[in-house]
């Protein structure tokens, strides 16, 4: 059964947490941007549509912080000399979602693993 993207996006921040633990956060973002990158939500127009109109509607905080690195990335221009269209924003926005998604994720493993840390 296909997970949904938020399953998805805690496992990426699951298995991040497990191949690097606590490490700088550029290591972290390019670990998990690569993990997204090749994840099955966002494989597809159809996919990421699915995650950005979810998102939309049932996690507006991870869709404000996705739509704010869209902007802060250009990503939310269709760039007409590379043969661009809403898709490929559509596309983009799905990806944010994910890493924002799965960088939360990693932050609330990283927290409980500090927790589990201080009782022994």
């Amino acid at each position: 059964m296909k997970k949904t993207w938020q399953e998805a996006a805690e496992q990426i921040g699951y298995d991040t947490w497990l191949e690097i633990g606590e490490s700088d956060e550029e290591q972290v973002r390019y670990y998990i941007y690569d993990k997204v990158d090749n994840c099955e939500h966002i494989s597809s127009v159809t996919a990421a549509r699915d995650v950005v109109f979810d998102a939309a509607d049932s996690d507006w905080d991870t869709f404000d912080k996705a739509h704010d690195m869209l902007v802060d990335t250009c990503g939310d221009r269709i760039h007409r000399d590379k043969c661009e269209d809403i898709d490929d924003v559509i596309n983009r926005l799905a990806f944010w979602i994910m890493v924002e998604k799965a960088l939360d994720y990693y932050e609330v493993f990283e927290i409980r693993e500090g927790m589990n840390d201080s009782y022994k």
